[in-house]
């Protein structure tokens, strides 16, 4: 799954909390402000070490919710796995916050996503759209999210509902225009190809026919143009694939797992 940045809503979210908030010390608002504009500029260290400032002087206030949601978003993005889900677990103690909550758990469920932590991630995308008005993003990023979840476990039906609902309310998004290709699918496949030319469908079908794989072209419109895609097997989970696509990869080594209908 694509990982989509956060940093514009982080920002919005964080400043925004930051003007009403009343510390002791009035650096360490500066350290917060600060680190936030650093997580929102991509500025990862910058951002860890500000927030790690602020949590020294400050590890159990309300506000320090939000500087370890800014940590734990810099280091899940620098690779630090494992501090980054303390640092975001710990926000979701301190914090009663709605936006944060959402954040931090939108952050969690892309992690649990990308470990194959498949009712990890679902329980966290659920909860961004607890915690979120409808039409508010990154109500999204989690729904669309939690449509691929769904798919992955073959809950087509449940999946269309999350699909729907990114269409209809995130009309213009990019996000939108991706649920509108997942929307509605009944099955997993592998597609071996994709070729606006008929000719090297087939041929790619008859090499995988050849190899005792059963191999379909299906037709479909994308972007203003038909292009023939190679597909095969019928799975009803993403898992109950994978054998079959070390098979197909022997002879189409960019084969992959995709939602068909």
């Amino acid at each position: 799954m694509t990982h989509i940045t956060l940093k514009l809503t982080l920002a919005a979210a964080c400043l925004a909390a930051l003007a009403g908030c009343n510390l002791p010390n009035p650096e360490a608002r500066q350290w917060l402000k600060d680190s936030s504009a650093a997580a929102a500029a991509g500025e990862n260290d910058r951002a860890i070490q500000l927030s790690s400032r602020f949590l020294q002087e400050y590890p159990k206030l309300e506000e320090s919710a939000e500087a370890y949601y800014i940590r734990g978003l810099a280091r899940s993005r620098t690779d630090q796995r494992a501090p980054a889900r303390d640092d975001l677990e710990a926000a979701l103690k301190l914090t009663k916050r709605k936006d944060l909550l959402a954040l931090a758990h939108m952050e969690l469920g892309s992690m649990a996503y990308q470990a194959d932590d498949v009712p990890g991630s679902e329980s966290h995308f659920r909860a961004v759209l607890v915690n979120l008005p409808p039409a508010q993003s990154p109500a999204d990023q989690a729904a669309y999210r939690l449509a691929r979840v769904l798919q992955r476990q073959g809950r087509w039906n449940d999946a269309d509902l999350f699909f729907d609902r990114v269409i209809y309310l995130f009309p213009q998004g990019e996000l939108s225009r991706l649920a509108r290709t997942q929307v509605r699918a009944t099955h997993w496949a592998i597609q071996a190809g994709a070729y606006a030319d008929p000719t090297q469908a087939q041929n790619t079908q008859r090499r995988l026919s050849q190899a005792g794989l059963s191999a379909q072209v299906d037709k479909e419109m994308r972007d203003d143009s038909l292009m023939y895609l190679v597909r095969v097997g019928s799975f009803a989970t993403l898992e109950a694939g994978q054998s079959d696509l070390e098979k197909v990869k022997r002879l189409c080594r960019d084969a992959f797992m995709t939602a068909a209908r």
